[in-house]
């Protein structure tokens, strides 16, 4: 009889955890440590240009600034009918400033494609000079060296923006401290490829929106 006894016991003891067994279930719980990041940046004009006013007026060309819409080395300028140069070598036409809490790159393009004969170079002004270098064309090449969309722009070497990239982002600075600045500078063009001229419609504008962001390309 005792027998009998330990083993419903033991059967009891048996139907409790099964049943136990059978009814469990698991919820689960991420956790995600965070370290706040606000990047973010702002830009300036040192040189009298502004976001609605930064004009490359084919007359004010270094080379070929007959108006047949096709010239090279063209500075910034205030207004479409000259006005004042906005960058020099001792300006820069844009000051980037990284204003957020973290480190960041800043990179660039075009809202959308640019006419067949428009160019834009962009380089970095000068680390310890307060502009963009001799007459304010110290990055200019005739045909820009850096291609990586990851590449920054130096004072000496510049990327091209023309009807084949402008939708494209490609970094112009790689880590950018908060709080700091970067010089940059540029130079429109008047030009098709392999700089064959294209002869643009006297007078017109060709207006590009050039869209800087943080962390694109």
């Amino acid at each position: 009889m005792v027998e009998v006894r330990k083993a419903r016991i033991i059967v009891l003891l048996a139907l409790v955890l099964l049943a136990s067994f059978v009814i469990a279930n698991q919820q689960t719980t991420t956790m995600t440590w965070v370290v706040p990041s606000n990047k973010s940046h702002s830009i300036s004009y040192p040189g009298g240009c502004s976001q609605e006013a930064f004009f490359f007026v084919e007359s004010n060309a270094v080379i070929d600034n007959d108006v047949d819409g096709n010239a090279n080395q063209i500075l910034p300028y205030t207004n479409r009918t000259g006005g004042s140069a906005c960058q020099s070598d001792s300006l820069a036409g844009i000051l980037i400033t990284n204003n957020g809490n973290a480190s960041t790159n800043i990179d660039a393009n075009f809202g959308a494609a640019l006419d067949i004969n428009i160019w834009l170079k962009v380089w970095m002004g000068g680390i310890t000079t307060a502009g963009c270098g001799t007459s304010g064309f110290g990055g200019w090449q005739r045909t820009c060296t850096l291609l990586s969309t990851t590449a920054p722009v130096t004072s000496a070497a510049c990327k091209d923006f023309n009807i084949d990239n402008a939708t494209t982002n490609t970094r112009l600075v790689t880590t950018l401290p908060v709080g700091d600045s970067n010089k940059l500078c540029f130079s429109g063009e008047f030009m098709g490829d392999a700089f064959k001229a294209y002869s643009a419609v006297i007078p017109n504008d060709y207006n590009g929106t050039l869209q800087t962001s943080t962390d694109l390309s």
